[in-house]
């Protein structure tokens, strides 16, 4: 049986952070998922100083208790394997005045049906 695969948007096109802090996207239901391909995009924010990004995919069971499951690095594919029934991203920005501007999408892979 062939794998279902739906892209799922997790960053829009095109996304601005600024500011040195941390940024949590909302929680995403991932129950039917087993698995996703992320892929990152990002680039300095015209007219400012380079800014260090981190960005986790964390998931949760309960939407109290997060756990990072992969570090994201822009340009590169990153394979996240699913436990919880929760994922969200979270985004660290840092340095001096920063701002990022990125976009992030998946290939989130259906798990199969048993029986």
């Amino acid at each position: 049986m062939e794998a279902v695969v739906d892209k799922l948007i997790l960053l829009p096109r095109f996304t601005t952070f600024a500011g040195a802090t941390t940024f949590e996207t909302p929680p995403m239901n991932v129950r039917g998922y087993g698995e996703a391909l992320i892929d990152l995009q990002l680039a300095g924010a015209i007219g400012t100083p380079a800014a260090a990004l981190v960005v986790e995919v964390q998931e949760s069971p309960d939407l109290g208790i997060w756990r990072d499951i992969g570090t994201m690095v822009s340009g590169t594919t990153t394979n996240v394997t699913f436990a919880f029934e929760w994922i969200r991203l979270k985004i660290t920005v840092s340095g001096a005045d920063p701002a990022v501007t990125c976009w992030c999408v998946g290939n989130f892979i259906r798990r199969q049906a048993v029986g």
